[in-house]
């Protein structure tokens, strides 16, 4: 089933594609009738279903053929024990009868220690037996059937070899090889059949769960023993199966589920995946990935849908637990990134819905006098311990595409909002010689109102000035004067002091002022002299 059918090569991310995946792989999962799928290049594959299926019309070829052997082993057996019978016949030494009664009857005119052959002998479950006359009474030696009755025992299988298919197969039986996987069927319906099973099976073993069994009660696990649980019975009306010790893979509904119940100091992942590309070439700008998770959502559903969920719930008191963790590793010239978080809107015009690359929440009580609650935590450091200290070059980079601003432009590039102690704090940051703490380009202003009516900026050769609105109050230049281009007044105010000098008189000021004040008026050199006070 493949609605649009666009014929992109493999690769392809676009939304018509996805959308057939998505389509195809549904039905390959979750078909109830369909053995084959057609994706959506035209390739012919099995469904789950069919896979199920072929696995067991080859279960019943191996066990039709373990059949067939064992009778040609059998019918080989009859055929060998008629030449005997023959042979001994002609010889003399054994005497034959159909059944025990028989033999025990005429065992009074059998010679001492001759031998009596019973084909089917009552006392031995019909099987083919042999006995040896001695004073006057049959005394058992061997069943020639013993192969049959094997065969015919619970231990029966354990004596019928096989061989897997391939070179290097390694030979077994078909007891051990049935044995990889046992089901609590095996052992009963109950708690027991479940204690069974797991003891049944050795390390690394598998158990199934076939559909209507459940587990009542607890199952008792052993240290170091993991195995796996194959649960195809409804984990939604049984939940008490997620309860079994080592790993429980749900299979059935909706839900695939993955999970242990116990763990160890030692485990090294519940999933592992490995992938290692060693090809040549590829399309530039064509994706491969180890793991990939495509939802759909349609214009009807209301709920959240979210691709992919990591809920770390820690109780631990040391350690580094994390829920979600990405690493990568540059070991070449092509550009490594760790993580990449992107979001794209396909319509012209914002609807009402926020498109939001990346949020980071941080939610708690009280307050935080340790100061470890962080947003974003940006941490540099060495690739080694003993390598030289490593130079970060951005910690928080923003920009357009490829430094194009064709291709993109920011409202803000940052925004405050809500209440804070600080907004930044540089105190515990160690500047450089020539660095600075916040640089701006020449003609960048800084604003001090909502609508930037109060703000301050540097121009190159001219200095650094104070407006309002489009008028410049105050400016600082290069050489170091205070100039005040729009007319405005420098006041220097201080406290009113009163004297001892009679009103209306004057004392003659000092011989030579402390200094001067430099300014000009209407552009004309003017000093005010100033004196010690």
């Amino acid at each position: 089933m493949t609605t649009y059918n666009t014929g992109n090569p493999v690769g392809s991310a676009a939304a018509k594609d996805l959308y057939d995946n998505a389509e195809n792989l549904d039905v390959a999962i979750n078909s109830p009738s369909a053995d084959v799928w057609t994706d959506r290049l035209g390739q012919a594959r099995k469904t789950w279903r069919g896979i199920q299926n072929e696995a067991q019309l080859e279960i019943a070829q191996v066990v039709g053929e373990v059949t067939a052997q064992s009778q040609q082993y059998l019918d080989a057996s009859i055929v060998a024990r008629d030449e005997a019978r023959a042979a001994a016949s002609a010889s003399g030494p054994i005497a034959f009868f159909g059944t025990y009664a028989a033999a025990q009857a005429a065992v009074g005119g059998l010679p001492d220690g001759g031998i009596v052959e019973v084909s089917q002998d009552e006392t031995r479950a019909g099987a083919r037996t042999r006995y040896k006359v001695q004073a006057g009474a049959l005394v058992f030696l061997v069943n020639l059937d013993q192969t049959k009755i094997d065969l015919a025992a619970a231990s029966g299988a354990g004596m019928v070899g096989y061989l897997p298919g391939g070179v290097g197969a390694v030979a077994t039986n078909v007891q051990a090889k049935l044995r990889e996987r046992v089901s609590v069927t095996d052992f009963g319906a109950n708690t027991a059949a479940f204690q069974a099973a797991y003891d049944a099976v050795s390390d690394g073993g598998i158990i199934e769960v076939p559909p209507g069994a459940s587990a009542i009660g607890v199952v008792s696990g052993s240290a170091g023993k993991v195995v796996t649980w194959d649960v195809y019975a409804d984990t939604d009306a049984n939940l008490s199966l997620l309860n079994l010790p080592g790993i429980v893979r749900s299979l059935h509904g909706p839900a695939r589920m993955t999970w242990q119940g116990a763990s160890s100091s030692t485990d090294y992942a519940l999933e592992r995946i490995d992938r290692t590309a060693n090809h040549a070439g590829g399309t530039p700008g064509g994706v491969a990935s180890t793991l990939r998770v495509n939802t759909t959502v349609s214009a009807g559903v209301s709920n959240f849908e979210w691709g992919i969920v990591g809920v770390m719930t820690n109780n631990a008191m040391a350690g580094e637990n994390v829920a979600g963790y990405f690493k990568g590793v540059k070991n070449a010239a092509g550009p490594t990134f760790g993580s990449v978080s992107e979001v794209r809107e396909t319509t012209d015009v914002a609807a009402n819905g926020g498109a939001v690359g990346i949020e980071v929440d941080v939610f708690a009580n009280g307050s935080n006098n340790a100061g470890n609650r962080v947003g974003i935590d940006i941490v540099g450091g060495k690739n080694d311990g003993t390598g030289a200290t490593a130079r970060i070059g951005y910690g928080i980079r923003v920009g357009p595409q490829n430094n194009d601003s064709t291709r993109a432009t920011f409202g803000l590039g940052m925004q405050f909002r809500g209440t804070y102690g600080s907004i930044i704090d540089t105190q515990g940051a160690t500047i450089e010689a020539g660095g600075l703490a916040l640089r701006m380009k020449s003609g960048q202003s800084i604003g001090f109102a909502t609508d930037n009516d109060r703000n301050m900026s540097y121009v190159v050769g001219v200095g650094l000035g104070y407006f309002v609105g489009a008028s410049e109050k105050v400016r600082f230049t290069d050489a170091g004067d205070l100039e005040l281009p729009g007319g405005g007044l420098l006041r220097l105010t201080s406290k009113i002091r009163t004297t001892s000098a009679t009103a209306g008189a004057a004392s003659a000021l000092p011989t030579a002022p402390d200094g001067y004040i430099s300014f000009t008026v209407d552009g004309v050199s003017k000093k005010f002299p100033y004196y010690a006070s």
